[in-house]
């Protein structure tokens, strides 16, 4: 299993992205929620609300997830990366790759 972390343009962007991802089986589930943001954009310092997908995949699935939330994501640079736990309960395991196959 790995968490894939995407930073969105609000919560109606990574709601169609995340259920986009679900239809496809791409993704087991995900989660959203609304974060305040500051960061580097041009040489100048931007601040603004918005929201975190984190959706719960495997290793194998990365590559589509990438491609297909390039292609729906509405920044020129989509932070998008991905993390590997390092503990995942059995059961919650099994079931991620029943969903997902």
């Amino acid at each position: 299993m790995i968490l894939v972390y995407i930073i969105c343009k609000n919560i109606k962007e990574g709601g169609k992205i995340g259920l986009g991802l679900l239809k496809k089986k791409l993704i087991a589930c995900y989660n959203l929620w609304l974060v305040d943001s500051g960061y580097w954009w041009q040489g100048k310092i931007a601040k603004g609300k918005e929201a975190v997908l984190l959706l719960k995949t495997t290793d194998n699935n990365y590559p589509a997830i990438e491609k297909w939330v390039k292609k729906w994501h509405s920044y020129q640079v989509p932070c998008i990366f991905s993390l590997k736990p390092g503990k995942i309960e059995k059961q919650y395991q099994n079931w991620l790759k029943k969903e997902i196959q």
